[in-house]
């Protein structure tokens, strides 16, 4: 993916999740070389707790679960880094409804199979609240409706 495209996927999942936590939590790129997240989250106010890390990815198909082989190589493993597939249409300038949150540690155990990523699926305006909660709490990696309704709101 092109630089250019990577910066408007980025931008595009900033504004998604400032619109539901409303500058609760400070995004920024990494300042730090050693991380290969593109997005580092920090609840404002709160400058010494946890950071939160995004890598953000384009999947290749519409509607269709992808990730290419992301290893270790690529992406140092870290309890707080988070892998963002998204669809983006280039002429719309949009990202998809639907996207998918998966902790690092647990994306070797994702496949391609529907069952297998389903539960990491979630709807794009419930991403700022759900990595705000994040900072409070240990968050399972099961981003269902019923998990989020029982531990979110």
């Amino acid at each position: 993916m092109t630089d250019n495209i990577q910066e408007k996927v980025e931008d595009k999942v900033i504004d998604c999740i400032n619109s539901e936590v409303s500058g609760r939590i400070i995004i920024s790129k990494p300042q730090d070389s050693n991380t290969d997240a593109g997005l580092v989250l920090e609840k404002r106010g709160d400058y010494f707790s946890k950071k939160i890390y995004l890598q953000v990815n384009l999947l290749a198909e519409k509607n269709k679960f992808f990730a290419e082989n992301i290893s270790e190589e690529k992406v140092k493993p870290a309890k707080d880094l988070y892998l963002v597939f998204l669809h983006f249409d280039e002429v719309l300038q949009k990202i998809s409804d639907k996207i998918w949150l998966i902790p690092y540690l647990e994306f070797k155990n994702v496949s391609a199979d529907e069952k297998t990523h389903s539960r990491f699926a979630m709807d794009k305006k419930d991403l700022g609240m759900f990595l705000f909660n994040a900072f409070g709490k240990s968050i399972k990696p099961d981003h269902s409706r019923d998990y989020l309704k029982k531990n979110i709101t």
